[in-house]
This record gives structure tokens, sequence and C-alpha cells, in this order.
């Protein structure tokens, strides 16, 4: 089952995937090269016009790092040469990893020789590489768990060996786009794409694995988290075993930047000040009588924790929002520096 978007009147394409995507309109009349596909280029072994696929552009400062395309397979093949074709018109491709299933199953049966024969028939295509998830299909939780366990190893192999990653989500299943999307925002960062495919129906039934002059084909992005600071290839998530396991390892990192937050960036005073009103409802002045300061005291305290909440975390300058972050995310901390925080109210801090 192929993901190709049908064509439709002006505006967003895929609203349930995409927020917020741009085109990337290739115009083969301008590929640049002097290599092309052999004419016999269809499904059916019928003629087809010849495509350039030297890439057009060069390095002009220098080595870069290698690009590779990781596509999932289903029932129409020239998805994944239609995206190569593309791809290579804006620059080089190290070579092509198609993820399937079961290949002793329909659809896979017909298109993995199918898909094998093109790339064989275009000695100017980068090389496939093809990439077995052992299940039939991807219809069950376990299925879909096998085959993000897949994708999350090829996609973690061409990180360490530090490539960039175009990933086409546009063969297959629904399912397997939608977890394909949640593995790759796991690994994924600045310098890689997610890609879905749109063509217009003329290409899709003309059974031609190569783009021609004139065709209507082009590649969607689909856009990933936002830039962090960190990107996704230098965390613990990379030196995982499976999906599951990068969870778990930036979900320990998350925690672990909460506890460091309170232990480390608060001082005694407002750990103490901070402990009250993430475990329970006050205002100012109850929390002054419980800790023995003066109102002001307590409100300039209040101030700098949410000032250091917005900075450390990235927060609104909402002060609702910060006092909901510090109930609803680091309460639970408090309990780890409760015997601090009793000392602290103890003594008042030195700022009666």
């Amino acid at each position: 089952m192929s993901l190709h978007v049908p064509p439709a009147a002006p505006g967003p394409i895929c609203p349930t995937l995409v927020a917020d995507v741009h085109f990337l309109q290739v115009r083969l009349r301008h590929v640049n090269c002097h290599r092309t596909l052999p004419r016999s280029s269809t499904r059916d072994g019928g003629a087809g016009t010849a495509i350039n696929l030297i890439p057009r552009s060069t390095h002009r400062n220098g080595p870069r790092m290698e690009t590779v395309l990781v596509g999932t397979l289903g029932a129409e093949p020239q998805v994944i040469t239609l995206a190569t074709a593309l791809l290579l018109d804006q620059g080089a491709l190290a070579r092509v990893v198609a993820v399937h299933t079961d290949a002793r199953f329909p659809p896979i049966a017909d298109a993995l020789p199918a898909l094998r024969a093109a790339f064989a028939e275009a000695p100017a295509a980068p090389p496939l590489e093809c990439v077995a998830v052992d299940v039939a299909d991807t219809l069950t939780p376990a299925d879909l768990d096998r085959f993000a366990d897949t994708l999350f190893a090829v996609l973690r192999t061409h990180l360490a060996a530090n490539r960039r990653i175009h990933l086409l989500l546009a063969g297959g299943r629904k399912s397997m786009a939608l977890t394909g999307l949640s593995v790759a925002q796991l690994l994924l960062g600045p310098g890689d794409h997610v890609w879905y495919l749109h063509s217009d129906e003329a290409l899709r039934h003309s059974g031609r694995f190569w783009p021609a002059a004139g065709d209507a084909v082009r590649l969607v992005e689909l856009p990933l988290a936002p830039p962090v600071a960190v990107p996704p290839r230098f965390t613990p998530a990379v030196a995982a075993a499976s999906p599951a396991a990068a969870r778990q390892a930036l979900g320990a990192a998350e925690q672990a930047r909460l506890r460091h937050f309170v232990e480390h960036e608060l001082t005694a005073a407002e750990r103490a000040v901070a402990a009250l009103f993430a475990q329970e409802v006050m205002t100012v002045d109850e929390a002054a009588r419980r800790l023995g300061k003066r109102r002001k005291t307590v409100t300039n305290q209040l101030t700098t924790i949410y000032s250091k909440l917005e900075s450390y975390f990235g927060l609104t300058p909402d002060v609702g929002t910060k006092r909901e972050f510090l109930r609803r995310e680091l309460g639970a901390r408090f309990g780890d520096v409760g015997a601090e925080s009793h000392e602290a109210m103890e003594k008042g801090s030195g700022h009666r």
C-alpha cells in the first residue's frame, strides 16, 4: 500500500502528518550530467524516456558528509526510485537502503525484485541495499515494534558512520510511516530530512520507475522537532539498542536534568521556598509564615526561582505556567532534599 497523496486543490497536503511543509519541485530539464538511464525503465519493461542520474550539484566548500536515502518499501517500488532521482538532482547519494517486510509474502514478493531490477538497469544509480523486517505485515503492535527496531538499527548504523539521512516514508502502510516518524524523532536532527512523495495519477499508472521531463512528482518534507542544543545523534539515544531503550535513555537523561536543577541550580534557601510551592497550593504570606521569613524575602526568592526555571528549561514567561511546571515536573524531586529544606527553614536562611 503506497502513501501517495492524491492531487488536490491548493492548500495544506496531508494535514494529519504535516504542520508546515515546503515543496522541493524538481526541474529535470536542468539536470547537468553525462550518463543516463536505459530506456527500458518501466515496471513492465516498456520504453521510457532516458533521464539523467548523475548529481547536478557539487560540493563547493570541500568534502562533506556522505548522504544516504533510507526508504520504506511497499506495493509500489517506484516510490523509492523516483525519490532517488529527485534527491540525486539536489546532490550526491552514497547509497539507497530499502526497508521492507518479509519478501516471501505479497506485495513485497513482487515489489522487491522489481526494485532490484530497476537499480540494476541504472548504472549511474547509487548502490541499493535491502533490509528485511522479520514480519509478514505491519498490522499488530508487535509487528510495528519489529519494524521500529529494524529501522532504528539502520538509521543508527548510518549515523554512527557520520552520514546524513534522507528518510522516505512514502512506501508501505500508513502505520509504517507513523512509526517511522516516531523513530526519526529519536535519532534525526539538523541536516537530516524526512520525506513523503507526491506524484500525479498519470505517473503512478505509467509503471515507470524513473521520472521523465514534465512529470508531476515532488518530495514533501515532514518537519522534525525543532532543533535543540544537542542534536539527537549526540545523545544517549544513538547508543541504545532499540527505540524502547532509546526512549528509556532519554527519559533517564531528562530525570537527571530535573534532579540537577533542584540540587545544583537552586540554593538551599530557594529549595525551601520551591519545595513548599511545588508540593502545596499556598499564598506568599502563608509560605512566609511557614518559613519564618519576611514576605518580601519569599517574593524575591520565588521570582529568582521562576527566572531560573525559564532560563534552564526554556519555559514561557507566564508565571502560572512556571508554577504549574514546578508542581507537576519537580514536585517529586523535593522529597530527595526534604531534610535540607527543613534545615533551611529552621535556620530561616538568614533572611528574616
